[in-house]
């Protein structure tokens, strides 16, 4: 696993393009709001909510 640098990547699609990967070998984190808390989730990238 590595940290890379993804300025103005919004979308997965976007990030599929750039690393020229398909989604499904990335994660993305989702972060909700609930009872005034914030939980996070780490989810493969081809999944959607």
């Amino acid at each position: 696993m590595e940290i890379i640098d993804t300025p103005n990547i919004k979308t997965i699609k976007q990030l599929e393009d750039f690393l020229k990967i398909p989604a499904y070998k990335t994660l993305k984190t989702v972060v909700y709001k609930f009872d005034k808390k914030l939980i996070g989730c780490v989810i493969r990238g081809d999944y959607e909510i």
